[in-house]
């Protein structure tokens, strides 16, 4: 290992650990997020490494819709009749075009980490997460996450 190499491993971990420990100071209410957010903050609760004001700012955005997001429930995937709906998902919100053989690829490889978020006020699919598990070269495990698309109407309700 190079000289310096290990102290950027520890101070980056330091960041990150410091940037999940925040994270849990703004959920659990201990600050808010526009006060969490700051210079001041970022610099007395990290010393001397002040964290980065423009990385991970947290919206001001209340999560809304409690009613509705108990009326969507995730189902596994079932059937190709499903792939119309997943298609749809992930072409209104992705930049990519995907050909229907690239869906199928990964549908019928791994139909277990496909999941589907119903509503069941709508009777519609408004959410898909299309996976991969593969395994590396040492045989450990390796996820990959394909295709993630939630209908803009249902963001922010905790799927």
């Amino acid at each position: 290992m190079a000289g310096g190499a290990g102290r950027d491993d520890h101070s980056s971990l330091d960041s990150t650990i410091g940037t999940l420990k925040r994270c849990l100071r703004i959920v659990s209410g201990e600050v808010d997020a526009e006060t969490s957010n700051s210079t001041e903050a970022c610099a007395s609760s990290h010393g001397n490494n002040p964290w980065p004001r423009d990385q991970h700012m947290f919206s001001q955005d209340e999560c809304v819709g409690n009613e509705r997001a108990q009326s969507i429930k995730i189902v596994d995937y079932k059937d190709e009749a499903q792939i119309g709906d997943i298609m749809r998902l992930i072409t209104k919100d992705l930049s990519e075009p995907y050909s229907i053989y690239t869906y199928r690829y990964f549908i019928h490889n791994w139909p277990e980490l496909c999941l589907l978020a119903y509503d069941t006020l709508s009777s519609t699919y408004v959410g898909a997460v299309v996976c991969k598990l593969d395994r590396n070269a040492e045989g450990r495990r390796k996820g990959y996450l394909a295709m993630l698309a939630v209908d803009e109407s249902c963001r922010r309700l905790g799927l």
